[in-house]
């Protein structure tokens, strides 16, 4: 039950949120909830408040990532199945994007530990300049990815490594609001995802965003 009201929850954000714009010259959508305040104007959804450990044993936070555009996504190291593909697709992405940050956070901190992670990052000859693997409590990293990006997570012992997870990656604006969704086992729209976080940063330049 909890996985169908969290999939429904999903659907109905995801697609809602895919027709919102910020402002008419808003470059790329603002995914979630939204509302008004008092005086009328809108309060966007943002990322909550997160602490989770890298591979280095380095805290990572909300307030880590204050005034950048980064990357978020979900896997866990020993996936059979997708989160290779994912792996692959985002190396792409740090190429293209050496500036931007990557947050990568585990669906199985119980055997992934910030060691795990680390050799994980090291046998496959990952650059982890601006890329943090993040292990920490599983319920708060279950949380966070649900109500921070929108992506549902869960141990399931029918899924292929006895983990389901959301294939997407998520674009993370200056202020914390999720600007985009892509498949990250889909090569055609991480090259879409690549475009538009170049389009996004560029954005800040011009003074739109």
């Amino acid at each position: 039950m909890r996985k169908e009201i969290n999939l429904l929850f999903f659907i109905l954000v995801f697609v809602t949120s895919c027709q919102e714009k910020s402002t008419p010259d808003a470059i790329l959508p603002i995914y979630g909830h939204k509302e008004l305040d008092t005086n009328g104007d809108t309060i966007y959804h943002t990322v909550e408040d997160f602490e989770f450990t890298n591979q280095d044993g380095v805290l990572i936070s909300k307030k880590s990532t204050h005034g950048e555009v980064y990357i978020a996504d979900y896997f866990f190291t020993h996936c059979p199945t997708m989160c290779p593909a994912m792996t692959g697709q985002m190396k792409r992405v740090r190429k293209a994007l050496p500036e931007i940050t990557i947050l990568t956070h585990t669906c199985d901190p119980k055997r992934d530990s910030a060691q795990q992670l680390k050799r994980y990052v090291e046998k496959r000859g990952i650059d982890t300049d601006n890329w943090h693997f993040l292990t920490g409590d599983k319920e708060a990293l279950y949380t966070h990815g649900f109500y921070s990006y929108m992506m549902t997570t869960d141990e399931d012992i029918l899924a292929p490594g006895g983990f389901m997870h959301s294939p997407y990656f998520a674009i993370v604006d200056r202020d914390h609001r999720v600007r985009g969704m892509y498949d990250g086992t889909n090569t055609e729209q991480v090259d879409q995802l690549i475009v538009d976080a170049k389009s996004l940063i560029n954005s800040y330049s011009n003074g739109n965003h």
